[in-house]
């Protein structure tokens, strides 16, 4: 295979349609993507849908499973934006940064802010430039 894979949808459990919906809709938005049908957003190269699951178990982070979900944007900027515009007047949202340098991730340019859904679900918004895959060659060092 000589392509590069891409990520083709995301499904997240969540409890409450509804109030995912409401969290969603203005965040998804404004990250570009496009309500299509009751619980999917796509763009172009990407569809996010949410499912309702009737059990709310605690999620660890230390757990198995999907750590966070990282939404990058063209400038730190948009960070800025999304944080005023969004995070700051969204209902159930718990911020857990403002928007800052994430010097620990050894690239210059990595600004983010980061953020929970009504479940817990872990999501960031985040401006790193250039992304390219040699970026990423020796970052994480394994024990």
């Amino acid at each position: 295979m000589n392509k590069t894979p891409f990520i083709h949808h995301i499904e997240l459990n969540v409890t409450e349609i509804r109030k995912s919906i409401i969290f969603y809709d203005p965040v998804l938005s404004w990250l570009g993507f496009r309500r299509s049908g009751s619980r999917i957003w796509v763009s172009d190269n990407l569809m996010i849908c949410i499912w309702r699951k009737t059990v709310k178990e605690k999620r660890l982070l230390e757990s198995a499973g999907l750590h966070h979900l990282a939404f990058g944007v063209e400038t730190q900027e948009e960070v800025d934006n999304f944080y005023k515009e969004i995070l700051l007047k969204i209902d159930g949202v718990r911020i857990k940064s403002k928007p800052k340098y994430c010097p620990e991730f050894k690239y210059k340019t990595y600004y983010a802010t980061y953020f929970d859904d009504p479940d817990g679900n872990y999501l960031e918004v985040v401006y790193s430039n250039p992304i390219s895959s040699k970026r990423y060659k020796g970052h994480y060092k394994y024990k």
